[in-house]
């Protein structure tokens, strides 16, 4: 029977994978991933024997139909990215989204396990809304006005789901930042600041693969990089610093004029500094939480040390919930 699961994938420790989701990989046909090299070692290890295609942000239109042809005629797909969920920082959604159109059906292999997915805990009746968004290294580089098309898509695409009520909490994740940048640059704080104004929750950036300082802007956080974490694109980085940002949400249900509205009424965050890799002289993509006191105490003061160009910039990184 065709059908396209979903699968998230640990974050570091292979053995994370639940059963549901190796039986999920053992059942397709095939496995679509993001990066074949990092999803064979996956399979490697547990001895899983299954064909693999690629596909990513540059080859999705194209693979995208071959995977869909093979599911219409009774296949089965594993999707699957680099390290975690599909779909929110890779192309997957797409996939999802011609799958649905053509009637495919679609199953979310994954278990609740910070392994694989340690972003998301929601109370029961909540919706989530994430977004996200690819900003070219030109856009990155020049300023917001290169774009503001797209920055005023981003805003009224965030501002439709708020005032829909499509979802209690909405994060955006946005792909931005120059390469080796400690800082995010006046353009991703454009970009960041507009996305709350419009109605996020909460933005997360990555790509600089540096660790940036966090803004509290409006009451609201704005992560601009936690660094690489999981990164299969260089053995041995020369910054191997990254850390988890975890926060927790109270929201507050009323009722104006027959209308639900949810509203965040605190949210207080943590972080966890960590290494890239549990070995210090090589990258074995197992994100490890630093012990030392000067490691950790390095990555807060990295943060503090670049947040001078920040107006909102947070002026303490709590360790523990407060």
């Amino acid at each position: 029977m065709p059908k396209l699961y979903v699968v998230a994938t640990p974050i570091g420790n292979l053995n994370d994978l639940t059963p549901r989701m190796r039986q999920a990989l053992e059942d397709a046909n095939l496995i679509a991933a993001e990066d074949t090299r990092v999803t064979l070692k996956l399979l490697n290890h547990f001895g899983i024997k299954k064909p693999l295609v690629c596909y990513f942000e540059h080859n999705r239109a194209e693979m995208g139909e071959k995977v869909l042809s093979r599911l219409l005629a009774g296949e089965s797909c594993a999707l699957v990215t680099d390290a975690g969920m599909p779909a929110i920082s890779d192309p997957g959604e797409d996939l999802v989204r011609q799958c649905a159109e053509a009637g495919v059906p679609v199953a979310l292999a994954s278990d609740f396990n910070p392994g694989s997915c340690p972003c998301l805990n929601l109370q029961l009746g909540m919706n989530l809304g994430c977004l996200k968004y690819r900003m070219t290294p030109e856009e990155v580089l020049t300023g917001v006005t290169l774009n503001a098309a797209a920055a005023i898509g981003m805003a009224d695409k965030v501002g439709s789901i708020d005032r829909a009520k499509q979802a209690d909490l909405v994060i955006c994740c946005f792909h931005w930042g120059a390469e080796k940048d400690y800082a995010p640059n006046e353009n991703q704080r454009k970009m960041g600041r507009l996305a709350i104004d419009s109605g996020a929750d909460l933005v997360i950036g990555h790509h600089s693969h540096r660790i940036n300082p966090i803004e509290r802007y409006n009451g609201k956080y704005i992560v601009y990089s936690v660094g690489n974490f999981s990164f299969a694109g260089n053995s041995k980085p020369d910054d191997m610093s990254t850390f988890i940002f975890q926060t927790r949400f109270r929201v507050k249900k009323t009722e104006e004029e027959g209308e639900e509205k949810t509203e965040v009424i605190d949210n207080t965050f943590r972080i966890i500094p960590c290494r890239i890799s549990s070995k210090s002289n090589e990258n074995d993509f197992a994100p490890t939480p630093y012990d030392n006191d000067l490691q950790i105490a390095n990555v807060i003061n990295t943060m503090l040390k670049n947040s001078g160009k920040l107006e909102y910039a947070v002026d303490d990184y709590p360790l523990d919930w407060e």
